[in-house]
């Protein structure tokens, strides 16, 4: 029968959409890890450390840190995990590339099967920029100035659809609708979530009552 524990989760969306927010919550709802390779990067990295200037000044232009970093800091986090752990990643992979990358960590890992849940957050580019300034107005992050956020954007308007296509193969995606209320937007998550289990266990009894025929 098909192993239902533990929910690893990848939360994915546009800058602005709630994916670490969200993440949150699915943590303390799951009892699972966050794993947010932003945060990492943005307060973690030594501020006076060359590596730690690239990353903030590329954060701060509305770049991608590069691949093989983001990768190093996602791989460093799950091979800390014990198997019985799971996760919400949020906000990675940010590439095709990076999807092939989790893909491979997680086969060797064996934590392919039951296949992660990717919850797509979708929110109108108007709100998604309200958003952006709000949290710069709240919080100041450098790349959430105004030429940053519409660069970043851009950039994952560039790439969402390759993101989408890598992760088809071996993953579950649900749709979620990220504009209305943090409560609402939660909700809805979790929902597609224990929907894809709940399918995923019919289909394991099914199989298991046609194997006994």
């Amino acid at each position: 029968m098909t192993r239902l524990c533990p929910h690893q989760v990848i939360m994915l969306g546009p800058p602005g959409a709630g994916k670490g927010t969200q993440a949150g919550r699915f943590a303390d709802c799951l009892g699972v890890v966050h794993l947010s390779p932003g945060a990492i990067l943005r307060w973690e990295i030594p501020v006076d450390s060359v590596i730690g200037q690239r990353i903030r000044a590329l954060m701060a232009a509305g770049e991608l840190v590069p691949e093989e970093l983001v990768d190093g800091v996602v791989r460093d986090r799950l091979e800390a995990l014990r198997p019985e752990q799971g996760f919400v990643v949020d906000g990675y992979p940010r590439t095709a590339a990076e999807a092939h990358s989790l893909r491979d960590l997680l086969a060797t890992l064996g934590r392919l099967e039951p296949r992660p849940v990717v919850v797509w957050l979708e929110v109108p580019r108007e709100e998604l920029v309200r958003r952006l300034r709000r949290r710069r107005e709240l919080h100041g992050r450098p790349d959430d100035a105004e030429n940053a956020f519409a660069h970043r954007l851009a950039v994952h308007d560039a790439h969402a659809g390759a993101v989408r296509r890598a992760l088809g193969g071996w993953s579950d995606v649900v749709e979620v609708d990220g504009s209305p209320d943090i409560d609402t937007v939660t909700e809805k998550s979790l929902d597609g979530l224990y929907l894809i289990h709940s399918e995923r266990a019919r289909r394991a009894m099914r199989s298991a009552q046609a194997s006994e025929v």
